[in-house]
């Protein structure tokens, strides 16, 4: 190519920015795909009413499906999928919902490239692929694979992976922190959905941040150029998913050059988009936020908390969804955290990919057991929906699905004392205040046990083996999900036999069974 065409190509195509930045406005159709070509045939005819936004506003179609959309400089133009249908994937199961509209590309002074220079199509197509209704259908929820290179991603393959084609589920959604601030593993993780056999969905977490980003608003621009929006909507059945963006990130430290620190919190900008959503959203549906950072005053601002809190007051039924804390953990809201919702208000934290970022020990082919630090497995989170409700289960990798507790005290060899009995310790891993948890001894009757926060006799005694490939160890975290109960003052020495029973609210049981040896040091 001769220099002179270049340098008339180079004209062109500022041309073509300069008139965009200048017309801001973008139109299209969202239209059902009757033949699953991804065109818009003559037979074919646009959808009424649904959702398409910008990062800053959201219109409805109109009656053919049209639609007409004010954008930024640069922007990411999506589609707000309406219950009954679902969208084409590309090679990775990510859903084809999205344009990215970048007339100026990506800063190139971030560390990890972003978006590449991008001009509109004349028209917008969204195809809609019509399907059931979905009045019940399941979620698998994965927080924080965290990889920091590719031998994670490894790790991730061959634990994460096999669990979730097992888990069957219609949707697959990261609850961010799929890298561990270096972001080109996001190619090797995209490569391990294919496998995958519905939609995927992600998040973003305080380790995607495109840490050269100045300030906060450059942080998502490599995270968009994978996955799409930093912070978008869709519907399945009667209930409204949200995923937000909760990393506010302070921008890279001049100072010291090094990544800028962080807090959880929305901006100005996200809260009012999530105020249009909402306003679209039926009256009847129920919502789920899902986040990284979780939606609680110890990890996100109080003032952002309140102004979210406000927006779902009103609302039937909401829940929240999270990661960020690489542990298992639930709670219920209430005006001492904000909430003065109509509706029960519960937030769960759902669990750890990585566990305790793929610390060891390691088993075979060198895979970490990646334990987390409050006792629990890795693993993820499945969740059901109906139309009259919801319940969730917890997913352990590597392990059978009923693995749901663990005994952890007595261990082995417990010594005898007449005047001080020994605890029994249970570790129910997706355990909430709301469940009921009992031991027996040999077969006996059983006892109830007292639910208590503290740390996992389990995680105590085998925190040394815990080292990553960083050679990096992870703290020890107490938890509340936890019981405890006393072993007999009149339990004779000798081998016995210990079992436990947990009962969630949804009705389900699961039981753990170990043995100990009682020895008295004084015979």
């Amino acid at each position: 190519m001769s220099w002179i065409k270049k340098i008339f190509l180079l004209f062109v195509f500022l041309s073509g920015s300069l008139a965009f930045a200048q017309n801001s406005t973008v139109s299209g159709i969202v239209f059902e795909d009757l033949n699953e070509n991804g065109k818009l045939d003559s037979n074919e005819v646009g959808v009424e009413g649904v959702g398409v936004s910008s990062l800053s506003g959201i219109v409805e179609t109109d009656s053919r499906g049209g639609f007409k959309l004010e954008i930024c400089k640069n922007d990411i133009v999506f589609v707000i999928k309406p219950s009954g249908y679902h969208f084409h994937l590309n090679e990775y199961n990510i859903p084809k919902y999205f344009e990215q509209i970048y007339p100026q590309g990506s800063p190139k002074s971030l560390n990890y490239a972003g978006i590449r220079p991008t001009l509109p199509k004349d028209t917008l197509l969204f195809p809609l692929i019509p399907s059931d209704t979905q009045s019940g259908f399941r979620v698998n929820m994965v927080a924080d694979p965290q990889m920091p290179r590719k031998r994670e991603v490894w790790f991730f393959r061959e634990t994460i992976i096999p669990s979730l084609l097992t888990a069957n589920s219609e949707v697959t959604i990261f609850l961010g922190d799929i890298a561990d601030n270096n972001l080109d593993v996001f190619p090797h993780f995209m490569g391990s959905l294919k496998a995958l056999e519905n939609p995927v969905y992600a998040v973003f977490g305080n380790h995607d941040v495109n840490y050269r980003s100045p300030d906060n608003s450059l942080k998502a621009e490599t995270f968009r150029s994978w996955f799409g929006p930093d912070y978008y909507a869709f519907n399945y059945g009667n209930t409204h998913f949200v995923a937000l963006n909760t990393v506010d990130y302070f921008g890279w430290n001049d100072e010291y050059k090094k990544k800028g620190s962080y807090f959880g919190g929305i901006d100005s900008t996200q809260l009012q988009w999530l105020e249009q959503d909402l306003a679209l959203v039926d009256e009847n549906f129920r919502i789920v936020l899902l986040t990284h950072i979780p939606l609680h005053p110890d990890y996100f601002k109080k003032q952002d908390l309140k102004k979210i809190f406000s927006l779902l007051e009103d609302r039937r039924e909401v829940t929240i969804v999270s990661g960020h804390l690489h542990q298992n953990k639930s709670w219920a809201y209430g005006p001492e955290l904000y909430w003065n919702g109509k509706s029960q208000l519960r937030s769960v934290i759902a669990g750890s990919a990585s566990g305790s970022w793929w610390s060891g020990p390691y088993a075979s082919d060198s895979i970490p057991q990646a334990t987390c630090v409050d006792g629990s497995p890795q693993g993820f989170y499945q969740y059901a929906f109906r139309d009259d409700g919801f319940n969730y289960r917890f997913v352990p990798a590597q392990k059978k699905e009923d693995y749901q507790l663990r005994i952890s005290s007595p261990h082995r060899i417990v010594k005898y004392n007449p005047e001080k009995p020994h605890r029994v310790v249970v570790n129910v891993f997706s355990g909430d205040e709301r469940c009921s948890v009992k031991f027996s001894i040999d077969g006996g009757t059983f006892t109830g046990m007292k639910q208590f926060t503290g740390v996992d006799p389990f995680v105590e005694r085998t925190h040394f083996r815990r080292i990553n490939g960083d050679n990096w160890s992870p703290g020890i975290s107490q938890t509340d999900h936890l019981w405890e109960g006393e072993l007999p003052l009149k339990l004779e020495p000798g081998i016995h036999t210990i079992k436990s029973v947990v009962g969630f609210p949804d009705g389900k049981k699961y039981s753990a069974t170990t043995q100990f040896e009682l020895v008295d040091d004084g015979q």
